[in-house]
């Protein structure tokens, strides 16, 4: 009967970006949860590896919303809190390489507002501990921020936040800065689905991955 969806409010000098229930006429019924938007706090510091709208996921009328720092809180179609997944994942340490990877991904592809907020940019020591993720047949998949040999660690859960299974995911960047523009990817039947740009013979291909997990 409900929507989940996004929203920007305003108060004072910020801006939020509020994930929210709406009714079936897009009347705002409960705010869930907000994240504070780096780049419209005045003179503060810009946390350039964790610039995000905080991801969320519907699934089976349960609203998954990633709430920063490895949580992830888990609400009922109208909004109330139901419990919390919360998983010690290893922290990644951000490396020269990646800071290299990151100013240039601003100076290539967003150069305007680079040098409007090049000197309010900085670098925590670790990456978030969640990249991004999806709920699907009844699991979590969470993409971390390890790497390795050009892919990525997706770790799956069940819908309590058990862990069933550490893997490594043929996912690569499509957008640095912002985790819901990860990779054009979706998992669904155990398998990640994901569209890539074969430059060499302009063409898109649908690439398919094999079972994550066995006998499901």
């Amino acid at each position: 009967k409900h929507y989940a969806g996004m929203k920007m409010v305003r108060e004072k000098d910020a801006i939020y970006f509020a994930i929210c229930i709406f009714d079936s006429h897009l009347k705002n019924i409960r705010e869930i949860y907000r994240y504070t938007h780096p780049f419209f706090k005045r003179k503060r510091k810009i946390n350039h590896v964790n610039i995000r709208v905080s991801s969320y996921f519907v699934f089976n009328n349960k609203i998954f919303v990633d709430g920063g720092k490895g949580i992830i809180n888990v609400y009922d179609e109208n909004g109330k809190m139901l419990y919390t997944i919360n998983h010690e994942f290893e922290p990644i340490k951000i490396s020269k390489d990646d800071k290299e990877r990151y100013i240039e991904f601003w100076k290539s592809d967003i150069k305007a507002e680079y040098k409007v907020y090049k000197q309010r940019l900085e670098f925590p020591t670790y990456f978030p501990a969640i990249r991004d993720f999806q709920v699907a047949n009844g699991k979590i998949y969470v993409l971390t921020n390890k790497k390795k040999d050009g892919e990525n660690e997706l770790i799956i859960f069940n819908l309590k936040g058990k862990l069933l299974k550490k893997t490594m995911a043929p996912l690569l960047e499509t957008n640095m800065i912002l985790p819901h523009l990860f990779c054009y990817y979706t998992i669904q039947n155990n398998r990640i689905y994901k569209l890539v740009d074969n430059q060499d013979k302009e063409t898109w291909e649908l690439h398919i991955t094999e079972p994550l997990l066995a006998n499901r």
